[in-house]
Formats: structure tokens, sequence, C-alpha cells
């Protein structure tokens, strides 16, 4: 009986916490997740309604973008492809700043 009570003890350790303590320990060790945690890209936003610059999150000025430019309706691959058009201007007009918008690297007004 005892011989029983111990092979579903290890049964349950080695299919419960046996994985557990792996998955924390390989999570805690993962250089992608912390990098992303630090380092958020951002950009310089000029809003010509209120005539002011913002500093905002670069994901959070491309959710705007692409849904003041497309419906969400649009195909789900042409929602990338307009994502990524917009990531690589953005990212353009930042490393090839102009002066037109006011120190900002973007602008809202077309």
């Amino acid at each position: 009986m005892k011989r029983y009570g111990f092979l579903v003890l290890f049964c349950i350790i080695s299919t419960l916490i046996f994985p557990s303590l792996i998955y924390m320990i390989l999570s805690a060790k993962s250089p992608v997740k912390n990098e992303t945690a630090q380092h958020q890209e951002t950009i310089d936003v000029y809003f010509s309604e209120e005539d002011a610059v913002r500093t905002m999150g670069l994901d959070e000025y491309l959710y705007g973008v692409v849904g003041a430019e497309m419906p969400a309706s649009f195909e789900t691959e042409a929602l990338k492809a307009q994502a990524v058009a917009a990531r690589s201007y953005a990212v353009y007009k930042k490393e090839n700043p102009s002066s037109d918008h006011k120190g900002a690297d973007v602008c809202t007004d077309y």
C-alpha cells in the first residue's frame, strides 16, 4: 500500500511540480522578455489640431495611423501591409528629421 502511495506522489510531483519549476527558471532567464519590457521605441508626433508635440510609443502611433487610413473590415494581410508601410515611414522620418513638423518626427496632418 505504501508503495502505491509513493508511486502516486511521484507521478504528481513529476507531472505538476517539475515542469512548473523548469518553466519559471527558463522564463526568468529569457533575455527577449526583459529587453522588450525595458525598451519601448518612441516617436514625437505633432498634433496639428492641438498645435502640440507629444511623445508616444511607436506601437500606439501605428494603431492610430492604420486605424485612420484603413477600415478594420479590410483583409488582415492588407492591414498588416499598411502597418509595415506606416512603421517604415515613421522610422525613416525619425532617422531623417525635417523642419516640417515643428520639431516632431511626424504629424497628424496629411
